[in-house]
């Protein structure tokens, strides 16, 4: 019965109020409601291909008639936990009041003309067919994908160490990290900060996406049981920068074409990479702070003690425990053996 009731807490509207300043709206709303029909959506985006299907929704490739560019619409399928705010709820009152946290959040922080470390916003609607509706966010195909397709492509091509991959991709971190900066001084949390959900614009600049889990930093769900034993801090800003820092690690890790160099460095916790994780979990700081440590190339304040058994460090178990420790979901129960034995924060 508490899963179950931490799961309706879940659901609770997250409050924007800390922004309101800012209205929620985007250049040239064309068509609050469009028609679906066949492979088209009105006679503005062409089906090309369906990306895939997760607990929110569908996603599939479009062409943008008008432009020619390729785009990505999100299709929602659950609950909209949000209302609409007053400024435009007059596009949707016959329809609904409600509307997804991501598309309000979409809105607040990917609509920047300037340069946003978020995933941009084109459009969004309600998309209606004959026997249904529902609510529909636009966004740019970003061509090179997540942090994973990344990894792949390192690997693939190889001949870097990992200290020469970090080198090159902590900039790239320092700006991810600045734009949850700026999402944790409106009093939000991302809340579902993770590799696949970390887009690579390019080499130099990734964007934070998916934003339908974000809440401000007294949402209810935050105080739930279900909540920290899903691998989560109960401070849900900190447990921010922890996952962005795991995902920046898991990707180095990744991008090797043998892991077991990695795993045994990141428990040594001697090189800088390692420590900027270790030294986190055991005395977590401001972000500032610790943008301030990543683009010295150094956290040294704290100097990185070992945190590696060597009873317990054959390769296979140090890839498991590796893998273990840099999960942002989750912890399966295939990982669940040895977790104490490591020294936690």
């Amino acid at each position: 019965m508490r899963d179950i009731h931490d799961q309706w807490v879940k659901q609770y509207p997250t409050d924007f109020s800390s922004m309101s300043g800012e209205l929620p709206s985007i250049p040239d709303l064309e068509q609050p409601i469009r028609i679906h029909h066949g492979p088209s959506i009105d006679d503005r985006y062409l089906f090309l291909r369906g990306l895939g299907h997760g607990q929110e929704g569908s996603t599939a490739v479009y062409v943008d008639v008008h432009t020619g560019d390729e785009v990505v619409v999100k299709f929602f399928e659950n609950r909209a936990r949000n209302p609409i705010p007053r400024a435009i709820a007059h596009h949707f009152q016959t329809m609904t009041r409600t509307w997804p946290t991501e598309v309000e959040a979409g809105l607040l922080f990917g609509s920047s003309k300037n340069e946003s470390p978020f995933v941009p916003v084109h459009e969004y609607f309600i998309l209606q067919d004959v026997q249904s509706w529902s609510w529909a966010l636009v966004t740019p195909l970003i061509g090179a994908g997540t942090l994973l397709n990344l990894a792949k492509q390192e690997r693939r091509h190889g001949g870097k160490s990992i200290d020469e991959l970090d080198l090159e991709y902590r900039p790239s971190l320092l700006k991810m990290l600045r734009g949850l900066e700026s999402l944790h001084s409106a009093d939000l949390c991302h809340d579902d900060v993770k590799p696949d959900n970390i887009f690579v614009e390019s080499n130099t600049q990734w964007l934070l996406g998916d934003l339908g889990n974000v809440r401000e930093t007294g949402h209810a769900w935050h105080k739930t049981a279900s909540w920290t034993r899903q691998n989560k801090w109960k401070d849900c800003q900190m447990n921010d920068v922890r996952r962005a820092i795991k995902s920046y690690l898991w990707f180095l890790r990744s991008a090797m074409m043998n892991a077991e160099g990695f795993d045994r460095e990141f428990w040594v916790a001697e090189k800088s990479w390692s420590r900027l994780y270790w030294d986190y979990v055991r005395y977590p700081t401001s972000i500032g702070h610790l943008i301030d440590g990543v683009h010295s190339n150094a956290t040294a304040t704290i100097g990185a003690r070992p945190v590696l058994d060597d009873a317990f460090s054959s390769p296979a178990e140090l890839s498991r425990d590796t893998e273990r420790e840099l999960l942002c979901t989750s912890i399966p129960r295939r990982l669940w053996r040895r977790w104490w034995r490591f020294p936690r924060g």
